[in-house]
């Protein structure tokens, strides 16, 4: 079997490599979203050495971006192309399509700031008080997928996720009252011991502790599913925890919504003293941040337009 420049190729060997590669590396739901000339095989147009190298180039670019480096043989112009490459590429596009969801260091942009809001209690209030019937407190943030090459937002998001993305959340709470031992630390203990959180394509996790989940991004439905779970667990404010939930906004998966319920359920606790009196229910005051950043593929390889992230609101309330 071969190839030489401005003969034919057997259509179906080389149709059978750009399929394989074009559902990893090109626009589909289950690809990058890439740019791929189209494949001449598939209408009787003659093959060259030409259009094999960028065949090779495509398999080249999808394995470098899943693991850092990648070198099949090219071939010169003018140049036959042995059935050996023709093996040795339909290889790599197999190793490709195992690999889909591997990302390699350097082929994306860390920690991407996107979206950030701080909750001044000194402005907002405080809250955390059942009496006050502000015992709740949620954070919600919208990310919307690009529309790439006319593909629409849904599959942006696909494709964003397929490469590697990642959306991650972080949380704390500063300059509150109480002291060491009080309601505000608790809080910026959970807080702060959950690490980051970040979803994949399949998976939700964090850096700290918490209840994780095998829900990722690919997973979701129009159906809020919690992703992650972060419990006092023990001591006089144990009652309290927080969730995270998501889900897309509509049947067509244009764009997600991320909601953060944090649940101050502790009903008070009798104070230190020798009269201790009744049980006090502190309100919970100081500045409560919510930040969404990302990970987003964004080597030389493989590009993703960035989702777009909507400014980060937060509310009150029972539930």
């Amino acid at each position: 079997m071969t190839i030489g420049q401005g003969l034919v190729f057997e259509d179906t060997d080389f149709t059978g490599v750009y399929d394989k590669i074009n559902g990893v590396y090109g626009r589909n739901d289950n690809g990058y979203g890439q740019v791929l000339v189209s494949n001449p095989a598939a209408n009787g147009v003659a093959v060259t050495s030409a259009d094999w190298n960028n065949l090779r180039t495509y398999c080249v670019n999808t394995r470098i971006h899943q693991a850092g480096s990648s070198s099949p043989t090219s071939v010169s112009s003018g140049a036959v192309v042995q059935s050996a490459l023709v093996t040795e590429l339909d290889t790599l596009a197999d190793t490709c399509i195992t690999n889909r969801y591997s990302i390699a260091a350097g082929q994306f942009t860390a920690d991407e700031a996107k979206s950030s809001a701080t909750r001044q209690s000194s402005v907002s209030g405080t809250w955390g008080v059942q009496a006050s019937s502000n015992h709740v407190l949620t954070a919600t943030c919208t990310v919307t997928g690009a529309d790439m090459n006319s593909d629409g937002s849904r599959r942006g998001l696909r494709y964003f996720f397929n490469a590697g993305g990642k959306v991650k959340i972080a949380i704390s709470l500063a300059s509150f009252t109480g002291g060491v031992s009080g309601k505000g630390q608790k809080w910026a203990d959970l807080f702060s011991g959950a690490g980051t959180i970040y979803m994949d394509y399949t998976q939700t996790l964090c850096t700290g502790t918490g209840t994780t989940s095998t829900v990722g991004g690919l997973d979701l439905t129009t159906t809020d599913q919690q992703i992650f779970r972060k419990d006092v667990g023990s001591g006089v404010y144990s009652e309290n925890y927080f969730l995270i939930y998501a889900r897309f906004t509509d049947v067509n998966q244009t764009a997600i919504i991320f909601t953060l319920k944090a649940y101050d359920m502790d009903t008070g606790d009798q104070q230190g003293g020798f009269l201790p009196g009744p049980a006090v229910d502190e309100a919970v005051d100081g500045n409560l941040t919510v930040s969404f950043t990302q990970d987003r593929p964004s080597g030389s390889y493989v590009s993703i337009t960035t989702p777009t992230y909507s400014s980060v609101t937060f509310s009150t309330g029972t539930s």
